[in-house]
């Protein structure tokens, strides 16, 4: 069969709302049914996210043009509180796609971090935005050699390319130190950083504590050895790290920040980051070989796909976990993380934040976690960590 722009839209929306049915009960609300489901402003999201419409107003512009797959197109105020409303949602959707996923199970990956400005160096004296309230901070960016006000989004990528796990950080924290943070909630790893993950006490802690092994290339002033064979394997990786964060850059937008709020930026950030989860997902069930490649799923007009990869994915449908048995895929995400932690997650807490959401509860709990923390990191992978 033969997919268009079309036909994305509604690979998403079935997977959206397969999943979404299984945790619904956790975002419900008082009042009368919406015209328009959850599930359809979750798909749109990240539909939009996947076409780079970064903007409210382009995205509710462009879906226009679209009535047919979505005849309910929201009001722009009301598009924004309902979508923060499920911030929480997409960042579950995409745990609960990683648990399906066999190359989520890879025990090698890659930390790095991306630069997210908030508002522009010349305009944060007068900016009214609650950007330092919440942690934002002058911070250097040595890869583009500038200075940024606002937040880095630290994440941990499998060597495929898939996002594991992601943090963001006030500009100013150094990359080994929420990179550390980060790997505590890991085990039975083997990592890869750039220069700015040495510390052999941070990787001896993570090998003693974790079972991580963090391997870094030397600075140019340190004397030891490096076997070639070493180097290139660093090299590919390198590749594979800078292609995640330019698809993350330009196809989805994340260093551009139009959010007047850091709310509205962390559920900005949810959605891209789910996005690009389910675009690898999609791929691997139309199987795609380059699963990386996700741009052509929301930009190609003509994508071919066999017969076989169809019936592919109405095998996986009938899987235990997405519509025969919830519990075999979502309950697993509900009680742990989508990697194995080595602390136990307090699952009615996890609860709760997602049932609080809606009405200023999770807001609470996220400021009391972040003063308790002395405004450090800013929590913003799986479920709230005390």
């Amino acid at each position: 069969m033969t997919t268009d722009f079309d036909d994305f839209c509604l690979w998403v929306y079935v997977i959206v709302d397969d999943i979404f049915q299984q945790i619904e009960f956790l975002f419900r609300r008082p009042g009368p049914k919406p015209v328009y489901s959850d599930s359809e402003l979750i798909a749109m999201s990240i539909i939009g996210a996947c076409r780079g419409w970064d903007q409210e107003t382009e995205f509710l512009a462009n879906f226009q043009e679209h009535r047919d797959l979505f005849p309910n197109i929201p009001s722009q105020s009301r598009y924004n509180r309902r979508r923060r409303n499920l911030m929480m949602a997409f960042n579950l959707i995409r745990q609960i796609i990683l648990k399906k996923m066999d190359i989520a199970l890879d025990d090698s990956a890659v930390i790095d971090s991306l630069p997210v400005p908030v508002v522009q160096f010349y305009l944060v004296p007068g900016s009214t935005g609650d950007w330092q309230a919440y942690g934002a901070t002058f911070g250097k960016v040595p890869s583009k050699k500038e200075t940024i006000f606002g937040y880095k989004l630290h994440l941990l990528i499998t060597l495929s390319g898939l996002i594991l796990d992601f943090e963001l950080a006030p500009a100013n924290e150094t990359d080994l130190n929420v990179g550390y943070e980060l790997l505590c909630q890991h085990t039975d790893l083997r990592v890869f950083g750039d220069k700015a993950y040495i510390s052999q006490e941070k990787a001896e802690e993570l090998w003693r504590n974790q079972r991580i092994r963090l391997q870094t290339l030397p600075r140019k002033n340190q004397k030891k050895a490096i076997p070639v064979e070493m180097r290139k394997l660093f090299n590919r990786i390198r590749q594979r790290i800078e292609t995640v964060n330019n698809q993350l850059s330009n196809q989805f937008n994340i260093e551009t920040n139009h959010a007047h709020t850091f709310w509205g930026l962390c559920t900005r950030l949810y959605t891209k980051l789910a996005a690009h989860t389910i675009s690898i997902y999609i791929n691997r069930l139309l199987g795609n070989d380059d699963f990386l490649q996700i741009k052509a799923l929301a930009f190609s007009k003509a994508l071919l796909v066999s017969s076989q990869s169809a019936a592919g994915v109405d095998a996986a449908a009938e899987k235990p976990g997405l519509a025969g048995d919830p519990a075999g895929l979502v309950q697993p995400v509900l009680s742990q993380t989508a990697r194995k932690s080595t602390e136990p997650v307090d699952r009615a807490g996890a609860t709760d934040a997602f049932v609080g959401q809606s009405d200023g509860r999770f807001e609470r709990a996220f400021r009391s976690l972040w003063d308790a923390r002395g405004r450090g990191s800013l929590v913003m992978s799986t479920w709230p960590r005390a």
